[in-house]
This record gives C-alpha cells, sequence and structure tokens, in this order.
C-alpha cells in the first residue's frame, strides 16, 4: 500500500514534532518515522529525566542536612528515584503522542532509509511505502565513546547512568561538562564516592573562568573530587570494576560515566543512499533554509552540529 505525503520527518525528538505540528497547522499532510519513543533524547533520556534525578537529589542532601544519615536513604530511594524519573519522562512522551494525533500526524515506528526517486522521497517500511514531495531529517545525536569501548553494565553513557542497576560505591566521570556535573551532582547526593577526570585545566570549560571556579569550590564542599589536566588511557572493563590509567596512575572503581560530547545520529547507508554533504565534523550541511544539498531535504536540530539543545531544535523546526 502506498501513502502519499506533502512531508515526511526521519526523528521525533523536540526538533521533528514540532516541525510536524508546525507543518500540520499549515495544512500539510505529516509522516513521522520514529522507532523508539517520541521526545528524543531531550524527554527520554535527558533534559527531562535528569532535572528529576537532581530534584530527588536535592532532598537527599536536605534530609542529610538535618541529620538523617545518607546511607540509609539510598537504600530506600534509589529505586523509588530512577522510578520517579522514568514516570516524568513517560508522561511526556504520552503528551506528544497525544499531540501527534490531535494534529492528524501519521506515526511510523520504523527505522527509516528513505531513498529519493523522480523528485520524491520513499521510504519501505515491512507493510506500507510512503512517499513525500519534501522530507526533515531531525535524528539528532547520540553520546560519544572513548576508542572502541562500548557502553555496558559498568561503563555508561547519559541513558545508562539514568537507570542504574546498582549504586556504584565509588564512581568516576570522565568529563566534566554540563551532563557529567549533572551526573556527579546526582550520584554525590546519592552516597556515592565521586571523582570527575577533565583533559582540560578547569572543569565546565564552556564557561568563564570565574563561574568554573566557583563551581569547582561549591562542588568540592559536597565531597566531589576533581582530577585536572587528565590523560586518561587503557579502560579496561573486568567482572565488577573498571580500571584505566590516568596521566600513568592507576585508578579503579565501580562503574564509569563517559561524558565526553555527541556525535551525529547517522549510518553510513543513510548517508551514501542520499548522497548527502557532510561538514569537516561529520554533521550534515544546510544552508541557511535548512536544506541540504539533495532539493527537498531538509535537517534541522542536533544533526545539523552545535548548539545541541532542544530549544534550538524546535527554533530550526518552526
Amino acid at each position: 500500500m502506498t501513502n502519499k505525503y506533502d512531508l515526511s520527518i526521519v526523528g521525533g525528538g523536540p526538533g521533528g514534532y514540532v516541525a510536524a505540528i508546525k507543518a500540520a497547522q499549515l495544512g500539510m499532510k505529516v509522516a513521522l518515522f520514529e522507532e523508539d519513543k517520541l521526545g528524543g533524547v531531550c524527554l527520554n533520556w535527558g533534559c527531562i529525566p535528569t532535572k528529576s534525578l537532581l530534584h530527588s537529589a536535592e532532598f537527599m542532601e536536605e534530609a542529610n542536612h538535618f541529620g538523617l544519615d545518607k546511607k540509609d536513604l539510598t537504600k530506600i530511594a534509589l529505586n523509588k528515584v530512577v522510578e520517579m524519573s522514568r514516570t516524568a519522562s513517560e508522561n511526556l512522551s504520552k503528551g506528544v503522542s497525544s499531540l501527534m494525533k490531535k494534529n492528524k500526524i501519521d506515526i511510523y515506528k520504523h527505522r527509516a532509509y528513505p531513498k529519493k526517486i523522480d523528485n520524491e522521497f520513499y521510504v519501505k517500511t515491512s507493510s506500507d511505502e510512503i512517499t513525500s514531495k519534501n522530507m526533515i531529517i531531525a535524528t539528532g545525536c547520540k553520546p560519544r565513546s572513548i576508542g572502541d569501548i562500548n557502553f555496558s553494565d559498568l561503563i555508561w553513557s547519559s541513558k545508562e547512568a539514568m537507570i542504574p542497576k546498582f549504586l556504584p560505591k565509588k564512581l568516576c566521570i570522565i568529563g566534566s561538562g554540563a551532563i557529567g556535573i549533572e551526573f556527579a551532582s546526582i550520584y554525590n547526593a546519592l552516597g556515592s564516592d565521586v571523582i570527575v577526570f577533565e583533559s582540560q585545566g578547569k572543569i565546565l570549560p564552556q564557561f568563564d573562568n570565574d563561574i568554573s571556579n566557583e563551581a569547582k569550590k561549591i562542588f568540592e564542599k559536597k565531597g566531589i573530587k576533581f582530577e585536572l589536566n587528565a590523560n586518561i588511557e587503557n579502560i579496561v572493563e573486568e567482572k565488577k570494576t573498571v580500571s584505566f590509567k590516568n596521566n600513568n596512575k592507576n585508578v579503579i572503581c565501580d562503574a564509569m560515566i563517559l561524558s565526553v560530547g555527541v556525535i551525529p545520529n547517522l549510518d553510513k547507508d543513510f548517508i551514501s543512499t542520499l548522497d548527502l554533504n557532510l561538514t569537516d565534523t561529520g554533521y550534515i550541511g544546510t544552508n541557511h533554509n535548512y536544506e541540504t544539498n539533495v532539493n527537498g531535504l531538509f535537517a534541522i536540530g542536533d544533526i545539523i552540529g552545535a548548539p545541541w539543545l532542544a530549544h534550538k531544535a524546535m527554533h530550526d523546526a518552526i
């Protein structure tokens, strides 16, 4: 069965779902491809759930301030804290689904591999063929790893760090950007011994020196430790620990969070099939109107580069 649309969108995050709603309001017939939950990283694995975890962490610190033992609180709270975070994300994702129905946007829960034939974009699913005159790519980014290290039960990206199977006694975080510092705050409040390793000479390197220095003092008062000018090598995951070298010194921890940036969420087949032009850093190149080198094919949000922010993707979408 062939379904024809004015616009198809690949990716249901803040860029994709806002573009879908705006297009539908302008009278277009819209198809949205999202193989996972609507809302993208922001609603499901980023902004929203981390703020829920941080909110819970604040309560933990407040209770500890009034004399309640943090270790006893953590035993009771860890599963509940994670459950509350996931519930917040799920509710918002359901809200986005309702908006899709309200605006009569068709959702396809498939990974899209579009082709362009005779000035139309084609996507095949298991049961349908979808065609559209125009297409928007809004596939976002995913966490960067180090070398050939895979994320696992002990080596976490931001996603694994939000749904821990256990509370590490000693947690090492590689990278002191906003995400690394968020998780340092959360796990410190939950009772982990947290050490943050930063390759540069200050934490939060994207901010000015006054902010970085003051933030470091505040976090150190909470018990978070920092290793600046770090040089991380030889990361090895064992049965219950992760070991590595920092400036030739051996370090062992119960779990590790890699918070070293993001990479474009694009695979080689997607790029080659559409013959997309990429920037030197691997993102999709666009003109001032977000159009790629392929006529009728647009790209918005994280997939076209920094800043990697939800409200920026929404602005691109509009």
